[in-house]
């Protein structure tokens, strides 16, 4: 869902999903309740940053050439996604699988070791230790 809300005038819920049409923020809820179980708050109807728009576009894009050949692709937008997040655990992880995968043993560890320094919850931390010490 997106929301749209104009400096003059009532803001706008457009479901991007769907056509882009507008629906109410009761529907916007329930399609989110729908697809992920979980319902939103408010602060995520927040106003982005043009860096999030920019990091989101570029994960849209990265989504698109995740196959056996696109490891420069993929390396490249998670390159330019880390340098204006740095802080993507998910996108660490997933540039040191794809560093692996071109023989980048020195920056498959050097996302590890951030991953192992920074110990970010949800991730096991054991397993990334182990692969660590593998390289």
């Amino acid at each position: 869902m997106v929301r749209y809300a104009p400096p003059e005038g009532v803001e706008q819920i457009i479901d991007p999903f769907n056509g882009g049409r507008m629906i109410s923020r009761s529907a916007a809820q329930e399609r989110v309740f729908e697809a992920t179980g979980e319902g939103f708050r408010e602060t995520d109807f927040r106003a982005a940053t043009k860096r999030e728009i920019v990091v989101r576009m570029l994960r849209n894009l990265l989504g698109g050439v995740r196959t056996e050949d696109s490891v420069t692709d993929s390396l490249r937008y998670l390159d330019t996604i880390l340098a204006l997040a740095p802080d993507g655990v998910g996108d660490r992880l997933s540039r040191a699988r794809f560093r692996m995968q071109s023989g980048n043993t020195a920056g498959a560890k050097e996302d590890f070791k951030w991953v192992l320094d920074n110990q970010p919850a949800g991730v096991d931390l054991e397993r990334v230790a182990e692969i660590y010490r593998g390289l």
